[in-house]
């Protein structure tokens, strides 16, 4: 243990290892923060002999990084996942193989490698055609022609 603060640029090492790996876990940039202040303190670590110092200098790392860096950080990587569908979004528009003739009252596609139940807003779509997912109702396709092109 006394190794440890004969040199102390492995304690803040070992520290920030430590963070980055919780970072991994978490993915929330907090801890990434920590793991980056960890870095510099043991890079400064050899030139500052006082421990109390040092940690002072882990922490205003800390503050700057976590208040000043992180905020704009998870801005911009929330700003950039908000544009992508997800769940029922991500089917519309989609194309689909209809396994069972689809009325305005009923019908079979294979959406996503799944079989769903699927209605068209007019007319009769035959089996083995394809077709285009135009909105979801529940547990239901609601599905339009392909537009011939």
């Amino acid at each position: 243990m006394d190794w440890l603060f004969e040199t102390p640029w492995t304690l803040w090492v070992v520290l920030a290892l430590a963070f980055a790996v919780i970072e991994m876990l978490s993915l929330d940039l907090f801890f990434l923060m920590l793991a980056i202040s960890a870095g510099i303190t043991a890079a400064i670590s050899p030139f500052v002999d006082n421990m109390l110092i040092r940690t002072v200098i882990f922490v205003v790392i800390c503050l700057i990084l976590v208040l000043g860096l992180r905020p704009p950080l998870l801005k911009k990587l929330n700003r950039s996942a908000g544009n992508t569908a997800t769940n029922v979004e991500a089917l519309i528009g989609s194309e689909v193989r209809i396994t069972q003739d689809v009325t305005s009252e009923s019908g079979l596609v294979v959406l996503a490698g799944d079989t769903w139940t699927a209605r068209t807003a007019s007319g009769t779509l035959p089996a083995g055609s394809l077709a285009k997912v135009r909105s979801i109702d529940g547990a239901t396709a609601i599905v339009e022609p392909l537009p011939h092109g």
